[in-house]
Order: C-alpha cells, then sequence, then structure tokens
C-alpha cells in the first residue's frame, strides 16, 4: 500500500496533467475563466510567500491550499474564476478576511478555516475540478 506522502504525489501529479487534457478540449479558450488562464500553471509559490501570505492573514492555510500553492501553482486554472495568487489581498478581503487587521479574526472565518483543514477538504476536493 503506498504511504500518505506517496498518495499526495500521485494527486498532485493528477491535477498538474489534467490541464493539458483540458487545454486539448478547449483549443479557442471557450470555457468560463480560460482566456485569464490559457490554460497555463503559474509557477508554485516559494516558502517565503506562503509564510508572508499566512502573516499577513494571523492564520496557517489549511494543508492541502499550502501544497497547492508550494508544489503546483502560485494560483491559476481551476472552478470559476480559478485560484486567486497569494498576494492577491483583495479577493481575501471580499471573503470577509480583513487582512490589515490579523488579530480579529472572526468566528465564521476561524469557523472556515476550520472545515478547509478537514481531511475530506484536502487535495482530493482540488482534483476533482
Amino acid at each position: 500500500m503506498d504511504s500518505k506522502y506517496e498518495q499526495e504525489q500521485s494527486r498532485i501529479v493528477h491535477i498538474k496533467n489534467k490541464l493539458p487534457l483540458i487545454k486539448e478540449r478547449d483549443p479557442e479558450y471557450m470555457q468560463f475563466g480560460a482566456e485569464r488562464w490559457c490554460y497555463e500553471w503559474p509557477q508554485p509559490a516559494s516558502g517565503i510567500e506562503i509564510a508572508a501570505s499566512e502573516g499577513r492573514l494571523g492564520l496557517p492555510l489549511p494543508l492541502a491550499l499550502r501544497t497547492f500553492y508550494a508544489q503546483i501553482a502560485n494560483g491559476g486554472p481551476g472552478p470559476a474564476y480559478g485560484m486567486y495568487p497569494l498576494d492577491d489581498l483583495e479577493v481575501l478581503e471580499n471573503f470577509g478576511f480583513h487582512v490589515s487587521e490579523p488579530d480579529e479574526i472572526r468566528p465564521q472565518q476561524r469557523l472556515l478555516m476550520e472545515r478547509l483543514t478537514k481531511p475530506r477538504a484536502g487535495l482530493i476536493a482540488l482534483s476533482g475540478f
């Protein structure tokens, strides 16, 4: 049986390999949001970028998001408008995270982050798009 690390690495490869297949099916970028990313993964975020974003948020990213940003891409294609880059703080503020006041995390924000950290919200969920 594969170790958890091997399973996670397999999911990462699966996610990375989906994009060329999707691009083949939509060469003219007709799907919603395709023009923004052109079915290309941006470079992954560095550890420094991740740590800086967590500092601005005032709490750590859920493991699945941290893994996505560190090993797949710093944002990129995905459902709806896709995954936003870590430095896009305006998007975070639209979701109610007031990153200029990280010590004042609202209860519903903490609940959202707790839900995202549960095992079912991991890379399995991200690999489904």
